[in-house]
C-alpha cells in the first residue's frame, strides 16, 4: 500500500488541488475526501477499523472545522499525523500547546505551497519512484480529465497514456478545444490526461485558482453558449449514473422553455439587466431544471404544466439580482457575504418577494411560478427566508425546487465528486423526513441512484484507447 490520505477540504477547488498533487506525489495512494469534519467524524465512527496514514484538513468549515475534528482525533487517534491548513487560524493551532506537543501534527498557512504539501507527505508516504533513465512516467504528471471541462484552450501540450512507454500529445499548446472533445475522452473510460512535468508546474496555479465550472469563457452567440454548457452537464451527471438518454430528454423540454422566455417580450424586458450582465442560462440555472424535470417525472403528480412551471423558476427564480450577489448563492460559501454591503444583503433577502410580485403584476404566467420563487428559499423547519415557513405551508412544487436546489450546491461545493454523494444524501436526509419534503428526497434518490464506487487507475486508461482509436476519433 503506497498510502491512504484523507482531505477534509469545503472548497472544491483546493480539494482537487489538493488531489493532483497527492496523485503525483504517489500514483497509486489512496485519497479519501470528505468536506467537513463532522463529515470525516462519521467516517471514523461508522467503521471502527477506518484508519489513515495522514489527514490533511482545513481549519475553518461549517458542520465541524479543523479544531473539532483534531480534539476528536486526539482523544481517540492520536497517532494519526494531522495537517492543517488555514489562512488565519488565530492562534487556534499555532499557539495550541496540545497540537505542538506531538511531532506528527503540521501547520501551513494559505496560500499553500504544492513543496511545502510534499514535505508533509515524504514523512508519512512513500514517494513513487522517480528520475529513472527508462521511466517515462517520470516526466509526466497524472491531471484528471473532468479538470479540464473548465477550459476552452490550451496552455500547453496534452496528453494520453497508451502504455507505460508511450505517450500521445491530443491538444497542442495554444489551441482550443470544446467540452464534446473532453467528454469523447471520458466516454471511453480515459479518466486522466497527462502534462509534462515542465508544463504541470504552469498548469497546477491556474487550476487553483479557477472554479469549477468558470472557466468557460462566455460567446457572443448564446446558443453557442447554451450547447457547451449543455454538454458540460451532460457529461458530469453520467457520471452519476444517469444515462445519456434521459438527460438529453431533459434538456429538450428545457429548450421548450428556453424558447418560450426568448419569445417573451415581457419577460425579456424585466429581466433585460440580467440577461446584459450574467448567462441567463447559467450552468447552475440548467443545473437545477435538469434535476427537477428527472425528479418530476417520478412523482405522482407530474404533469407537462407542472414541468414548465419549475423550469421556469428554475431559470428566473435568482434573476433579479445583481451578478456578485448570484455567484455567491451560487458557490453555496455564505461566508463571502461578509465582503458585501448592507445594501446588497437586503436586496438578497428581498428578492424572493420582489420576483415573485414581479411575475404576478407583469407577466401572464401561471401564478404558482410567482409562489414557487417566493418560497424557494424557505426550509421545512422553518428556518427559511422570507416567510420562515414550515413544510406544512410549502407549496409541494417549492419544495421539489427547494430539495433539489440544494443538492445541486452541494454538487459545486464538491466538485462532482462521485464518491461524495452518499455524504451529501445522507446529511440531507435529515433535513427531509416531512411531508412532501421526504417524498421528494426519496423520488430524487431514484434519479441520482446509489455511489459507483469504482476506482478507474492509469490502466484502465492505457487500455481504454489505444492508438489506432484515437487516430481515427
Amino acid at each position: 500500500m503506497a498510502g491512504k490520505i484523507l482531505i477534509v477540504e469545503d472548497d472544491h477547488n483546493l480539494m482537487h488541488f489538493y488531489n493532483m498533487v497527492c496523485e503525483n506525489f504517489n500514483e497509486s495512494m489512496e485519497i479519501i475526501e470528505a468536506t467537513s469534519g463532522d463529515q470525516a467524524i462519521e467516517m471514523f465512527q461508522d467503521d471502527d477499523n477506518f484508519t489513515v496514514d495522514l489527514i490533511i484538513s482545513d481549519y475553518k468549515m461549517e458542520d465541524g472545522d479543523g479544531l473539532k475534528l483534531f480534539q476528536y482525533l486526539r482523544h481517540r487517534y492520536s497517532n494519526i499525523p494531522f495537517l492543517v491548513v488555514s489562512a488565519n487560524d488565530d492562534g487556534v493551532f499555532t499557539k495550541n500547546e496540545q497540537f505542538e506537543k506531538t511531532a506528527t501534527n503540521h501547520y501551513l498557512p494559505k496560500p499553500v505551497r504544492e513543496p511545502d504539501i510534499r514535505k508533509i507527505l515524504n514523512l508519512y508516504i512513500r514517494k513513487s519512484v522517480e528520475g529513472k533513465v527508462d521511466d517515462i512516467f517520470a516526466n509526466y504528471k497524472k491531471i484528471k480529465t473532468v479538470f479540464f471541462l473548465r477550459f476552452q484552450k490550451t496552455l500547453c501540450d496534452i496528453y494520453i497514456k497508451l502504455s507505460e512507454k508511450k505517450y500521445v500529445k491530443v491538444f497542442h499548446e495554444e489551441g482550443t478545444f470544446n467540452a464534446s472533445d473532453i467528454t469523447r475522452f471520458l466516454n471511453k473510460n480515459i479518466h486522466n490526461l497527462y502534462l509534462t512535468n515542465e508544463d504541470y508546474e504552469k498548469f497546477k496555479v491556474s487550476m487553483a485558482k479557477m472554479p469549477f465550472l468558470e472557466g468557460l469563457e462566455q460567446d457572443e452567440d448564446d446558443n453557442d453558449n447554451f450547447e457547451t454548457t449543455q454538454a458540460v452537464l451532460s457529461s458530469l451527471l453520467q457520471t452519476y449514473g444517469i444515462s445519456d438518454s434521459l438527460i438529453q430528454k431533459g434538456f429538450q423540454k428545457i429548450i421548450y422553455t428556453k424558447n418560450k422566455i426568448n419569445s417573451s417580450s415581457e419577460l425579456i424586458s424585466i429581466f433585460e439587466i440580467r440577461k446584459e450582465s450574467y448567462s441567463f442560462y447559467s450552468d447552475h440555472s440548467l443545473m437545477v431544471a435538469l434535476l427537477i424535470g428527472l425528479t418530476l417525472d417520478k412523482m405522482d403528480w407530474y404533469s407537462d404544466e407542472n414541468a414548465e412551471k419549475l423550469y421556469m423558476v428554475s431559470i428566473l427564480h435568482d434573476s433579479l439580482l445583481e451578478e456578485e450577489i448570484v455567484n455567491i448563492i451560487e458557490s453555496g460559501d455564505m461566508t463571502r457575504f461578509e465582503f458585501i454591503t448592507d445594501n446588497q444583503k437586503d436586496e438578497y433577502f428581498a428578492h424572493p418577494n420582489k420576483t415573485a410580485e414581479m411575475i404576478r403584476t407583469k407577466t401572464k404566467l401561471h401564478q404558482e411560478i410567482a409562489t414557487i420563487i417566493s418560497e424557494h428559499h424557505e426550509k421545512p423547519d422553518g428556518s427559511g427566508f422570507p416567510r420562515r415557513l414550515t413544510y406544512q405551508n410549502i407549496h409541494p412544487l417549492s419544495a421539489l425546487f427547494i430539495v433539489v436546489h440544494e443538492f445541486v450546491e452541494q454538487l459545486y461545493l464538491t466538485g462532482f465528486s462521485p464518491d461524495l454523494r452518499s455524504g451529501i444524501l445522507d446529511n440531507m436526509k435529515e433535513k427531509y423526513t416531512n411531508g412532501h419534503f421526504n417524498s421528494v428526497y426519496q423520488k430524487l434518490l431514484e434519479v441520482i441512484g446509489q455511489p459507483n464506487r469504482k476506482e478507474f487507475d492509469d490502466e484502465d486508461d492505457s487500455n481504454a484507447m489505444g492508438k489506432k482509436d484515437y487516430l481515427a476519433s
